[in-house]
């Protein structure tokens, strides 16, 4: 993995595949995906922290405030060099129970 990896309890997102170029860290949700990041996503690692009744789950959207399509969900733990149905289509993300 290049660059510094993602913290735990965190939620990464960088603009190139395999978890290289920008990073954002997110430890909540994210509504408005700023212009760096808006559809720019390209790898994704989920390193929430898993608890009962702990939302640990990511769903990243199509569009800001949640809106449009789920373009990818990470259980806790996953990590995601690549996905080409979900590359560059993020817009924002919620933490969730499940896929």
């Amino acid at each position: 993995m290049s660059g510094p990896p993602c913290r735990s309890g965190f939620f990464c997102v960088r603009t190139d595949a395999n978890f290289s170029g920008m990073k954002i860290e997110h430890c909540g949700d994210d509504h408005w995906w700023e212009g760096d990041m808006f559809k720019h996503d390209s790898s994704w690692a989920n390193h929430g922290i898993s608890g009962p009744g702990v939302k640990d789950h990511v769903k990243v959207y199509e569009g800001r405030e949640l809106l449009g399509r789920v373009t990818i969900c990470l259980a806790p733990g996953q990590e995601v060099g690549h996905s080409s149905s979900a590359n560059d289509r993020g817009g924002s993300h919620t933490w969730t129970m499940g896929c």
